[in-house]
């Protein structure tokens, strides 16, 4: 029946497996079903997000954090921003 050893294949190595193939199953399902205009709405809506987490960066600056210090804030913006210019060009 194949050359599956049990006694190599820890529950560890099981678990493992079966995420990312779960992973990789709804990684392929989402990407293909993504159309422009998600993109273009996804695209802006990370970019409103940087945004909103530069202006809680400022508040933080004026002296009370919000959940995060100001330049973890500049932080996430930076990131958002990233991955929103990433959704534009794709």
């Amino acid at each position: 029946r194949g050359s599956f050893n049990t006694t190599s294949f820890s529950h560890y190595d099981f678990f493992e497996f079966a995420v990312k193939g779960y992973v990789k199953m709804r990684l392929d399902k989402e990407v293909i079903s993504m159309k422009k205009e998600d993109m273009e709405r996804l695209s802006q809506a990370l970019m409103g997000g940087a945004v909103v987490s530069i202006v809680f960066a400022a508040i933080g600056y004026l002296g009370t954090d919000i959940w995060l210090a100001s330049t973890q804030w500049l932080l996430v913006a930076a990131v958002l921003a990233l991955f929103g210019v990433y959704a534009k060009l794709s």
